[in-house]
């Protein structure tokens, strides 16, 4: 990564040299300077807004070279911490979490088809409940981060602000510019993101999918989403609905329907009621397949069939080094599903197939999403990404003041 000494881009600077520090430190601030390539005054006057916020400091001096040691900076992770929610029909859970990436706090609460201001009021009050727990000023919280069920409707691109338009699985929804409201409640910046993308970014900060530059997460928990990562980034196109694989039209008995129907929750427990099968929630699956229950065995058998033709969409349009598949669903049911695609799929592709994506289980598990909105936050404020400072994301209030 290089540096520029531009002016316009001392915010860029400044991540990117926080970045070398975080990723590869202890480090000079020769070495810095050599990594970014900026010059050396650009470098002292970085490190020196860096010390003043405590997000890196001097730990000791650099031996084995002629002359004076040189002092070392070291990424300081505890200097703030984001706070993530994972928000759906059935569950709430959040997170505090450092800027490395470290859980400090995890919360999670089992909903109904909450309403927007009851889950305003539990959020609300989760914050405040964290800080006061961990003994932390509001200052030291650089954001929050949202995952609920898609899709989106982007209201303004440049700040980034959307709202939930999903009242079909998430019913009282509809046009909810819930970050916003969170926003003005707790003074902080708020994100809000697909719980699918958001499960993809925590695939590739915390699973499976770290070291992929592209590759697609199919994530299951009451209905079905898809998250896309292209070049390392995650793709959210131009509404913030890329991947959103639920609304692929499948053939169904005869008839069209959408793909994510035939993966809601909701619908798969009156089926095995019906057939007689006490099922109350997700977990309750695991103990049908553990019983080699031929209802659920049937079910997840057609349902690998759907879905490993959009998949092969996927790998056709996007060309992907891997298929992740998570979510909230029980790991066992996930990895019986992953056999079934992984023959359907094999049975639909081409022959003489150059390259195929691995199929492969998530490795961040059911908190994917909840990690993945939790590091929206630390992800805007240290990635060194042109696009990033373009577009007038939530602004970190660590850098007010050094990025204006």
């Amino acid at each position: 990564m290089l540096g520029t000494n531009q002016e316009y881009a001392k915010s860029y600077n400044l991540r990117i040299v926080l970045e070398a520090i975080r990723t590869n430190g202890p480090l000079s601030r020769a070495d810095v300077a050599r990594a970014t390539r900026l010059t050396r005054q650009t470098i002292s006057n970085i490190v020196d807004e860096l010390l003043s916020q405590h997000l890196v400091s001097e730990t000791g001096r650099q031996q084995g070279r002629r002359g004076t040691p040189a002092t070392l900076l070291e990424f300081q992770p505890k200097a703030a911490y984001s706070i993530g929610f994972d928000l759906d029909q059935a569950h709430l859970t959040a997170v505090l979490m450092d800027l490395n990436g470290a859980v400090e706090v995890r919360y999670q609460e089992r909903l109904n088809y909450p309403s927007p201001q009851e889950s305003l009021e539990k959020m609300t009050h989760l914050t405040e409940q964290l800080l006061e727990q961990q003994n932390l000023p509001r200052s030291k919280i650089c954001g929050v981060g949202i995952g609920v069920p898609g899709p989106m409707r982007m209201l303004d691109s440049a700040k980034d602000q959307r709202q939930v338009i999903n009242p079909h699985g998430f019913p009282g929804w509809e046009n909810t510019p819930i970050a916003e409201h969170l926003a003005e409640r707790l003074d902080l910046p708020v994100q809000l993101e697909n719980n699918a993308t958001a499960a993809a970014i925590g695939e590739s900060f915390y699973g499976a999918g770290q070291g992929l530059k592209h590759f697609f997460y199919v994530f299951l928990g009451m209905g079905l989403g898809g998250g896309l990562f292209i070049q390392g980034q995650p793709f959210h196109g131009l509404g913030g609905n890329a991947g959103e694989i639920g609304f692929l039209p499948i053939q169904n008995a005869g008839r069209y329907e959408q793909l994510g129907y035939f993966f809601s929750a909701d619908m798969l427990f009156n089926m095995l009621r019906a057939q007689g099968h006490d099922i109350k929630q997700l977990e309750d699956l695991a103990h049908l397949l553990a019983q080699d229950d031929p209802d659920l065995l049937a079910w997840l058998d057609q349902a690998a069939d759907h879905l490993a033709r959009a998949l092969l969409s996927v790998e056709y349009l996007v060309d992907p080094e891997a298929l992740i598949v998570g979510g909230s669903w029980p790991v066992p049911v996930l990895e019986h599903l992953i056999q079934d695609l992984r023959q359907h799929i094999n049975s639909g592709r081409i022959q003489h197939k150059s390259y195929a994506p691995e199929l492969m289980l998530s490795h961040a598990g059911e908190d994917a999403a909840v990690l993945g909105v939790a590091t929206l936050p630390i992800y805007h404020m240290l990635t060194p990404l042109h696009h990033i400072h373009k577009e007038a994301a939530p602004q970190s209030r660590l850098f007010t003041g050094v990025l204006s």
